[in-house]
């Protein structure tokens, strides 16, 4: 188990030196620093084929898609603005034309 000692006082080492990392630069993550670098073509808890350059992209991917959302949101909630304001224009000229249609009533009888 000398290897598992071996292992054990180096991640003592690491964690003892507090966090390095704040997640965006995985060399410098205590996993990588007690495991060693990715195999090629892989990354860590990613599987095969996964690369850096992948999963930036997949990272920008997702960002995208979170402003597009968010944009969505925006442009929903304005639309739904947008109809209330229609609907009360509807009901204003509605009872503007009520009131129009009263007054004439009762001037062809005067």
């Amino acid at each position: 188990m000398i290897v598992c000692d071996g292992l054990q006082k180096k991640a003592a080492e690491i964690v003892s030196s507090g966090p390095q990392s704040n997640g965006t630069n995985e060399a410098q993550d205590s996993l990588s620093q007690l495991l060693g670098p990715d195999n090629p073509g892989r990354l860590r808890a990613m599987g095969r084929n996964m690369n850096k350059t992948k999963l930036a992209c997949f990272q920008v991917k997702s960002k995208c898609m979170a402003e597009m959302q968010q944009k969505q949101d925006q442009l929903q909630q304005k639309v739904n603005e947008l109809q209330e304001v229609i609907d009360k224009i509807k009901n204003h000229v509605n009872t503007c034309l009520l009131i129009h249609k009263a007054n004439q009533s009762v001037s062809t009888y005067i």
